[in-house]
């Protein structure tokens, strides 16, 4: 992976020592499927392929802070920093114990094997409530000088810059990654 841009090396540096939480900086097409291939967990994870991505990374806003959550509850947060995409994450905001992943793991079909390779999966995300996460990115933002940025925790859809195809793919992306995400939830 590129570097962190170096006002970002610091508080990046702390975080991760600190949560865990990983931060970086893929800008070639073999560092996506690199982080891809490192965090993917399951194919339901779309935005977890390399093509899908990549296209986030090319056509996000670089003025704000993007959350993406899916439909396995992993969290990611994406922003830019001296043009360069900076990947916070992946991360859940609450443990996810045997009884929720045997629930994700019926909605998509897993055998118990691939339900216990999951739960071994969220076993090395780290864990930051939602509350604890806004107030590390924001300090962070703030370290690196980077807090002009628009932050909000649950960005709409409507951020990504207009394309009318990618924006519907994302929008379609989104919403069965919600549907599934709260049809999990209420079994």
């Amino acid at each position: 992976m590129i570097a962190l841009p170096k006002r970002l090396q610091i508080p990046a540096a702390m975080i991760e020592k600190i949560f865990r939480l990983p931060f970086t900086s893929p800008c070639t097409e073999a560092e996506v499927r690199d982080f891809c291939s490192r965090y993917l967990l399951l194919p339901a994870q779309s935005w977890l392929h390399p093509d899908a991505l990549s296209m986030i990374l090319e056509k996000s806003d670089k003025t704000r802070v993007h959350h993406l959550e899916d439909a396995l509850h992993v969290h990611i947060l994406l922003f830019y920093a001296d043009n360069q995409p900076i990947l916070a994450g992946p991360y859940l905001s609450e443990r996810i114990d045997a009884s929720l992943c045997s629930r994700i793991g019926r909605k998509f079909s897993l055998s118990s094997d691939q339900q216990y390779d999951l739960l071994i999966g969220y076993g090395s995300l780290p864990v930051l409530p939602s509350s604890q996460a806004n107030t590390v990115f924001q300090s962070v933002l703030e370290a690196a000088n980077l807090d002009f940025l628009q932050y909000n925790s649950s960005l709409p859809d409507s951020d990504i810059q207009q394309d009318t195809e990618v924006t519907y793919h994302l929008n379609e992306v989104s919403n069965k990654n919600l549907e599934l995400h709260y049809a999990t939830e209420h079994d």
